[in-house]
């Protein structure tokens, strides 16, 4: 965090200001339940929903040489691209080339949640689900998250054996990792800050919600039974998935020719950004999920079995594992709904 921090203050200082405000932050508490973030969102709640582009978590991020990344669709590609750019630790490769070997499988951000869908031949990347400072943003804001980080075996990891000479002798000799995940943040923030158009997919957002709402709804972890009741109300989800999968294919074609042009109006692409900030929050609900009021994303929560795995579209999820089949086909047109909105 703080070397993508002096590494941006340097560009600043030499007159290479971002377009958007970045802000670096360390977090106090997260052992303890996550207090620190979760006091500092509420606190800037108002501000965060109005302005906020993305959240990028790094835990646990430098403590091997498996690369690891996981986040909400719409910003897999984005940070695809970025692992292009920064050399993989200990290699002449880059990190893409590294993981999409088959060779990210450590790091938190991987053993957080696998995806539900994972895509080929690109590397996979997990989906959140909790247990980390991204739950404050993602799941109470809608914010559109993402996280990195380079894992391997980590035994003592919050053990009395969890010292500088562990990392240094097991973890990361010569801090390659380090350096690599930070400039590979500063290379994933320059691109937050100074694309045009805040390089969101939301066709990919689509694709994967079509996947998710999909007859067998994967990584559910529910029985056949019940979701056999509400497979027909499962219809409308992935309409509503394959319209938005559309719309996001012809606002990236429109986008693209039009930048390619040179003949985007700045008032127009301050309309634009402000317009694909509020997709993902309107995939929240105010209320929350029943019996849990913090977690408002409909998409991803943490399992409230387990605080640290994903459960895909949880208020459908939690209704069938309660066997309440009414509920779910409420959930599921609630969802539904502020899918088309």
């Amino acid at each position: 965090v703080m070397a993508a921090a002096r590494a941006w203050a340097t560009a600043a200082a030499e007159g290479l200001r971002p377009r958007r405000t970045l802000v670096f932050a360390t977090w106090d508490a997260e052992e303890w339940g996550l207090v620190g973030s979760t006091e500092w969102v509420q606190l800037m709640r108002d501000s965060l929903k109005a302005g906020a582009v993305a959240y990028y978590n790094q835990d646990e991020s430098a403590a091997g040489r498996n690369f690891s990344a996981g986040g909400t669709a719409s910003l897999q590609a984005m940070v695809r691209e970025a692992t292009r750019t920064v050399q993989m630790p200990g290699d002449t490769v880059s990190i893409y080339a590294h993981w999409s070997q088959g060779s990210g499988r450590g790091g938190r951000a991987g053993r957080r949640g696998r995806s539900a869908a994972q895509p080929v031949p690109v590397p996979p990347m997990g989906d959140l689900g909790g247990g980390s400072d991204f739950a404050g943003f993602y799941n109470y804001l809608g914010i559109p998250s993402i996280e990195t980080g380079f894992g391997g075996r980590s035994g003592w990891y919050h053990s009395a054996y969890d010292t500088y000479t562990a990392l240094e002798t097991f973890g990361d000799p010569g801090y390659l990792s380090h350096a690599a995940e930070g400039r590979l943040a500063a290379v994933i923030v320059a691109r937050l800050a100074n694309a045009d158009v805040i390089p969101y997919d939301y066709a990919a957002l689509g694709d994967y919600f079509g996947v998710l709402a999909s007859p067998t709804m994967p990584g559910a972890r529910i029985r056949e039974a019940n979701l056999a009741k509400i497979v027909a109300d499962l219809t409308a989800v992935t309409q509503a998935a394959g319209e938005l999968s559309a719309a996001g294919r012809r606002f990236n074609a429109a986008r693209d020719s039009a930048l390619a042009r040179g003949m985007v109006s700045t008032s127009t692409l301050s309309r634009t950004n402000r317009e694909l900030r509020q997709v993902e929050q309107k995939l929240t609900r105010p209320a929350g999920l029943i019996g849990r009021p913090f977690m408002k994303n409909l998409i991803f929560a943490s399992d409230r079995d387990n605080g640290y795995a994903n459960i895909a579209l949880p208020g459908i999820s939690e209704a069938l594992r309660d066997n309440d089949i009414d509920r779910a086909k409420r959930e599921t047109r609630d969802l539904a709904g502020r899918m088309h909105s």
